[in-house]
C-alpha cells in the first residue's frame, strides 16, 4: 500500500476513531485501526466488536493495499506534523513508513486480513436524519441510560423510528429501571413505499459517549 494524504484530512479521521478503538487489548488488534487504499480514497476502520466506524478519506492512491496500524500512535506521530501532504508506504511485513518533508517514522502493523470485519450496510430505503437534531434527542436521553446494568438491555437507548402516512418520527428512550426520559422529534415526511411503519433498535450508550457526545441532565421528578 502507497498514498499520499494531506494531514489535516488524515488527521480528521484518526480523531473520529479515537474513541471508538479498544484500549483493553483484550485482542491486539482491535486497538488498531485499518486503513485501505481503494481507488478514491483511504477507508478507516476502527471496531471493538460492539461498535464500528467507517470513513472514506479523500487521497492519492499510488498502490493499492490495506495495513493495521495502532490508533494512539499513529494519531500522536500525525498530529505533531506541520500540514502537508503525507506519503503512508506499508511494505509485505506489515511496517508502515509515515513520511513528510524531512520526517520520517516507522510503525510496525498487523494484516489487514486479520481485522474483523464491520457488516455491510444497506443504503436502500435509508432515512436522512438532521445531524443536529438527531444530537438534540441523544442529549435529552442519553444521562437516564443505565451504567454496567446487569440488565444488559438497559445500558443503551431505545431508537424507534415511527412511519406514518403524514410524517416520520424518531423516538429515542433511555432508562435504567428508576428513571425514564423521552425525546421525540419530527425528522422528514411521509414513510417511503415499503418502509416499515415502525422500527426499532437499541444503540449502546457508549458509542454516543465514545463519539465525544455529551448529555443534558434535564429535571427529573420522583413520584
Amino acid at each position: 500500500m502507497k498514498v499520499r494524504i494531506g494531514r489535516d484530512e488524515l488527521l480528521i479521521g484518526l480523531q473520529r476513531v479515537q474513541g471508538v478503538v479498544e484500549k483493553r487489548n483484550t485482542m491486539p488488534i482491535l486497538s488498531n485501526i485499518l486503513l485501505e487504499a481503494k481507488q478514491d480514497g483511504v477507508e478507516i476502520v476502527a471496531t471493538d466488536l460492539e461498535i464500528g466506524l467507517r470513513g472514506l478519506y479523500k487521497a492519492t492512491v499510488l498502490t493499492a493495499g490495506g495495513v493495521t496500524i495502532s490508533a494512539r500512535k499513529l494519531f500522536e506521530i500525525v498530529k505533531e506534523l506541520p500540514s502537508g501532504d503525507i506519503e503512508l508506504t506499508s511494505a509485505d511485513n506489515n511496517w508502515t513508513t509515515i513520511q513528510t518533508g524531512k520526517s520520517q517514522f516507522k510503525v510496525v502493523g498487523l494484516p489487514s486480513h486479520d481485522y474483523p470485519a464491520l457488516p455491510t450496510i444497506d443504503r436502500e430505503g435509508l432515512t436522512p436524519l438532521s445531524g443536529e437534531g438527531l444530537l438534540e434527542l441523544i442529549r435529552k436521553t442519553l444521562f437516564a441510560a443505565g451504567d454496567n446494568d446487569a440488565r444488559y438491555i438497559l445500558n443503551g437507548l431505545l431508537v424507534t423510528l415511527l412511519g406514518t402516512e403524514k410524517k416520520t418520527s424518531l423516538r429515542l428512550v433511555g432508562t435504567d429501571g428508576h428513571r425514564l426520559a423521552v425525546a421525540e422529534q419530527e425528522v422528514g415526511k411521509a414513510g417511503s413505499k415499503g418502509m416499515p411503519v415502525e422500527m426499532k433498535a437499541i444503540i449502546p450508550k457508549k458509542l454516543p459517549m465514545r463519539l465525544g457526545i455529551s448529555w443534558k441532565r434535564e429535571e427529573t421528578v420522583n413520584r
